[in-house]
């Protein structure tokens, strides 16, 4: 079904005024679930949003790319899952290196810097082939992917929960780790859908299986990396100085998510 579909555009229409009615009610509480003070402070918003459109980035990148290495490359379920432990060591490794170096150039600095190496990871990986291999098509955009990952883990962290108190630190918190997961719920069905609008109609033009698939997965890296790439501007325009307090209780709060 297309965009226009009038049960989508039906859900779509619902799911708003449920947040309407969410928002209203939460304003009329003494004591809200969901303080909306919370988002007058420019780094918090900053920090979900960036979570949220990184985190539809990412949940798409994993799902086009194991299809990738499954379908096109001929990879087992074992032998693709191996394929990104390169992703996990790179965010291992750089983890507490980033912590160190947010210190001492600042959040708005690293924040962005990830999020444009996301954007050049899929950009790499827009250029897959039918004919590629792990090391030549798929590792370099992984390494990429993986340092603004490990960027965001701490940057978001950083800003989402900035200025906040020992009271509404956790709420802050939730209300990031949510942004994370909406976006991942809203990416990973957006993009892909793109992927494989192009997959059906090249095969519908009877184009060969093989590169209506990779051409569906390169239309939906280069998406995400214009997605990626609004992020940066907005870290780098939106971002304000945190305190280095906040920023130190944000380290630790990432490190032990």
């Amino acid at each position: 079904k297309s965009w226009t579909d009038p049960l989508l555009l039906a859900q779509l229409a619902g799911a708003a005024v449920l947040v309407v009615i969410f928002i209203a009610w939460e304003k009329r509480q003494t004591m809200p679930m969901v303080p909306l003070d919370i988002f007058k402070n420019r780094n918090r918003v900053v920090g979900v949003t960036a979570s949220v459109l990184f985190g539809s980035v990412l949940s798409t990148y994993f799902f086009t790319t194991t299809l990738y290495m499954q379908t096109v490359l001929g990879f087992k379920p074992l032998k693709t899952g191996a394929a990104y432990l390169p992703l996990g060591l790179i965010i291992l490794v750089a983890f507490p290196i980033i912590s160190a170096v947010v210190g001492r150039i600042g959040v708005r600095v690293v924040m962005t810097t990830g999020l444009l190496s996301g954007m050049s990871g899929l950009l790499v990986l827009a250029t897959l082939q039918v004919d590629g291999t792990y090391r030549g098509d798929v590792l370099p955009g992984m390494v990429l992917v993986a340092i603004a990952a490990a960027c965001g883990f701490v940057t978001f962290t950083i800003a989402g929960v900035d200025g906040t108190t020992e009271e509404n630190a956790g709420i802050a918190s939730g209300i990031l780790s949510a942004g994370g997961q909406i976006g991942s719920a809203l990416g990973l069905a957006t993009l892909v859908s793109i992927a494989v609008s192009v997959q059906v109609s090249e095969a519908a033009a009877q184009i060969p299986r093989s590169q209506a698939l990779v051409d569906g997965f390169a239309a939906a890296y280069q998406v995400g990396a214009e997605i990626l790439f609004v992020g940066a501007v907005i870290a780098a325009v939106f971002l304000r100085s945190t305190a280095s307090n906040t920023a130190a209780t944000a380290v630790k709060m990432s490190a032990s998510n």
